[in-house]
């Protein structure tokens, strides 16, 4: 995404806001995750969707890690869900009734890889007609679908965030580099062929789109980036912008500024602190320090 472009959106999102806006005009993003071996993985996807500027994000979690999350998160409201077929919440009404709430869902950060995380994703790609990412272990279930699966979800928009070594188990590749060019051919037809938006993640970004157009990142390389919970701060982030910003920008757009904003973010808190300190929660301590200077930058 070309600087001017990239400065149009930020400034839109963050500083022209409308000033008698209330939390329904910026959306609500649900998601779904966490299991006991990652409890927290879910809390940092929630921690950069709320930076997104959105009205605010609820998190469906396991009840064996809701006391863990209901103690450390921020956010509105916490779904006790134990993913089990017999529990009441996940009939399809219950369903129907949470998944028109929320016009944008993030799915399967830290979740566990079983056959209830599966029926589950089978009866969001079947039933929901939001925005849709699937991260983490929800590319790995995603991966245990029947083509007719894939095929007919009812999203209206539905991105896959691998890193390459996803990228590969999606692709059922069994070796590859760490250049995200070299899956560009596979990925383009994968994401024709299922009608799904992919985000290849390394140290550079590849976009694909169903339509076969793709869009290489721009940023520097940020180190501190590559550390455990910066892939579900990025998916965060994404789930967060589009539960309001497609009412403003084409839903490619917002997954091109999201990726180059969280790096742009990176590289300035790398700046002030060196890359070996940090991790997704530093890099997100220094967003308000950004705006600001990325405010002045403009104006000047």
């Amino acid at each position: 995404m070309d600087e001017e472009r990239f400065s149009t959106i930020l400034n839109t999102l963050y500083f022209q806001r409308k000033k008698d806006g209330i939390k329904n005009d910026f959306g609500k993003t649900l998601i779904f995750g966490g299991s006991l071996p990652y409890p927290n993985a879910p809390l940092i996807a929630a921690s950069s969707s709320l930076l997104s500027g959105n009205g605010f994000t609820a998190l469906g979690v396991p009840e064996k890690i809701y006391p863990i999350v209901a103690s450390r998160a921020e956010e509105t409201i916490i779904y006790e869900l134990s993913l089990a077929p017999e529990d009441l919440v996940y009939t399809k009404e219950n369903l129907t009734r949470i998944f028109s709430s929320y016009p944008s869902i993030l799915f399967g950060n830290g979740i566990k890889d079983d056959e209830n995380n599966l029926l589950l994703l089978k009866e969001i790609l079947s039933s929901y007609h939001g925005n849709l990412i699937l991260d983490a272990t929800g590319l790995t279930l995603y991966g245990k679908l029947t083509e007719e699966e894939r095929k007919n979800h009812a999203c209206s928009f539905l991105l896959l965030t691998p890193h390459l070594g996803e990228a590969r188990r999606l692709f059922s590749l069994t070796q590859g580099s760490r250049d995200p060019k070299d899956y560009e051919e596979i990925a383009k037809g994968f994401a024709k062929k299922y009608n799904v938006h992919i985000l290849l993640k390394s140290v550079s970004s590849l976009y694909i789109t169903p339509e076969g157009k793709s869009f290489e990142s721009s940023y520097e390389p940020t180190p501190s980036l590559g550390r455990a919970g910066s892939g579900d701060g990025l998916a965060g982030y994404i789930a967060g912008l589009f539960a309001y910003a497609t009412k403003l920008f084409a839903p490619d757009e917002i997954v091109l500024f999201a990726d180059q904003f969280l790096h742009s973010l990176a590289h300035f808190a790398e700046t002030k602190q060196g890359a070996g300190s940090l991790d997704i929660r530093s890099v997100e301590s220094y967003f308000v320090p950004f705006l600001l200077s990325y405010r002045k930058e403009s104006v000047c």
